[in-house]
């Protein structure tokens, strides 16, 4: 099972790439500060590519992103402790409103695939998989012609949510 989870990670990431043949295609890497209800701490990775879709709308773009947790936030009580860790694979329509030459501000919204688990030492762990929409706002600050600094909130379900700040290169 995990096997066919890491092909598919894969998969999502390495498709698009193969695919790359329009002007504007970006690949991004984010570190991810995860809100996790109830935990604390933790940290992630984002992954994504973004498509422009100009002949739709001249700020539109499609994006594909992979989150994982690479330290799993965490809630303790006396003796108990559990741990919260999860990954998505999510489709989102993603709308830019230039500012400057330099800066804009993004929103989008989408599909999203989680899959969570809880890890407790007294009681095992269970896991859950979901389908749901998600959004999120943010950042994207020209450093050069090839490369963005870009940052993020995006919520994930209720009781999940993410901030997130990395680099954007264009392909």
């Amino acid at each position: 099972m995990k096997a066919m989870k890491m092909f598919a990670v894969a998969a999502t990431i390495a498709l698009p790439l193969q695919l790359a043949q329009a002007a504007g295609e970006t690949f991004n890497a984010q570190l991810v500060i995860p809100d996790v209800a109830g935990f604390s701490g933790g940290l992630g990775l984002a992954l994504g590519y973004e498509m422009p879709i100009p002949q739709v709308a001249p700020n539109l773009s499609i994006e594909g992103e992979f989150t994982t947790t690479i330290s799993d936030p965490d809630h303790s009580a006396g003796p108990f402790k559990s741990e919260v860790s999860y990954y998505t694979l999510a489709g989102y329509a993603k709308y830019n409103l230039p500012l400057t030459p330099q800066l804009d501000l993004f929103g989008r919204l989408g599909l999203l695939y989680e899959d969570v688990t809880i890890s407790t030492n007294f009681a095992g762990s269970a896991s859950d998989s979901d389908f749901g929409l998600s959004l999120g706002f943010g950042i994207d600050y020209q450093i050069n012609t090839k490369m963005d600094f870009t940052a993020g909130y995006t919520l994930i379900e209720s009781d999940i949510d993410h901030l997130s700040a990395g680099i954007r290169y264009k392909l």
